[in-house]
């Protein structure tokens, strides 16, 4: 997402010129999520929508998505993909729901849940969702990115593209903060080695 960067300074320096004149009451959340993002914008830091990314990255050719999100300290990635088009991504595995007839997760703090029409996954002859649950394993945060991290990894969620959900290691993820449901500050990349990759692979 890019913003004009005379726009960030004026909507800084209207958080700022509200705060001089005591009037922060007047900010509602929506505000100050506005100025969290405004101010890492300003620091030259990149944001993603993430709604918008895993819709624009769609399906591969086995009807999956192509993007995953999972928080930082998880192992696997699990994804339910649901009949209208949205999906749950969750570090915890999925249960069945008789009552909503739909794998549902248990409550898990940081879960990603896509809107429906986010994807137009192939269906079977009764009009559901082929392959509903899915899992690929969760990258490992490099210990050089580790060092400059303020608070526990299961405060931060890793995006990545997967190739096939199955376990076999990802290559290219980003580190990102969420902000919102669907806005996240990007705050680290990197490629993981060929040893980072062999290691994960022995432990999945």
């Amino acid at each position: 997402m890019v913003v004009p960067k005379e726009k960030i300074e004026k909507e800084l320096e209207a958080f700022r010129q509200l705060i001089r004149n005591r009037k922060q009451q007047l900010l509602t959340q929506i505000h100050r999520d506005l100025r969290r993002i405004y101010g890492h914008m300003y620091h030259g830091g990149k944001v993603i929508d993430v709604y918008e990314s895993f819709r624009k990255a769609g399906l591969n050719e086995n009807g999956n998505p192509r993007l995953a999100i999972a928080r930082a300290d998880g192992v696997f990635c699990y994804c339910v993909k649901r009949d209208d088009g949205s999906a749950v991504y969750s570090i915890q595995r999925f249960n069945w729901n008789a009552t909503y007839n739909w794998y549902s997760p248990r409550k898990c703090y940081g879960e990603i849940m896509l809107p429906k029409g986010t994807f137009n996954f192939p269906k079977d002859s009764y009009g559901h969702v082929k392959r509903q649950h899915i899992q690929c394993p969760v990258p490992i945060v490099p210990t050089t990115i580790l060092a400059d991290l303020r608070y526990a990894l299961r405060n931060y969620h890793i995006i990545w593209e997967v190739s096939e959900w199955k376990p076999a290691p990802p290559k290219d993820p980003i580190l990102v903060k969420m902000v919102t449901p669907n806005i996240a500050l990007v705050l680290a990349t990197w490629n993981l080695t060929k040893l980072e990759r062999a290691v994960i692979t022995g432990r999945v």
